[in-house]
């Protein structure tokens, strides 16, 4: 039964690497729509970027194409939370799927942290966060310094695991 759930794995894998320009395709749209204040609680980022890295198990070319596409994922989606959060600054808290807790804490961290709030939020309080540094007028540059460095060790985290563990290379 284990050798036939490890067959199975491997057929998808290779299954995976003859189509993988639409790998890569998903992967940025996960990444992108995790990043993203308006859909980032209905996505499972995290898991998929643990179960797709082994997609990237081939060679260290389609761990890097991988990582890439998810790094313009994150950073894209943190942008375009950042770009909301200034052009809705004075909605906040009508907006339905922010809850004033959520608000609440979003800004009490970025208050507490600053820029280094956008760095490390890509893991608790993920999207909310760019989007209350955007209506904080954040400086675009203090944003993305934090926005990229964050955005290429977050997929770089999440991806190594599954590529490592199944690597062909």
């Amino acid at each position: 039964l284990a050798g036939e759930a490890v067959s199975l794995i491997i057929s998808l894998i290779e299954s995976a690497q003859d189509h993988y320009p639409w790998v890569l395709l998903i992967v940025f749209l996960l990444t992108f729509t995790k990043s993203c204040a308006l859909v980032s609680l209905a996505i499972p980022g995290t898991s998929g970027l643990l179960l797709l890295g082994t997609f990237a198990s081939a060679s260290l070319g389609h761990f890097l194409l991988m990582w890439s596409s998810a790094s313009l994922g994150a950073i894209g989606g943190f942008w375009l939370s950042w770009r909301l959060g200034i052009r809705y600054r004075h909605r906040l808290t009508h907006l339905r799927w922010l809850t004033a807790e959520r608000l609440a804490r979003s800004r009490l961290f970025f208050q507490r942290y600053g820029p280094w709030a956008i760095f490390f939020s890509r893991f608790p309080l993920r999207a909310t966060l760019p989007f209350v540094s955007g209506a904080s007028s954040l400086p675009l540059w203090s944003f993305q310094l934090a926005n990229v460095s964050s955005g290429l060790l977050w997929p770089l985290l999440l991806l190594a695991p599954g590529a490592f563990s199944l690597s062909l290379w």
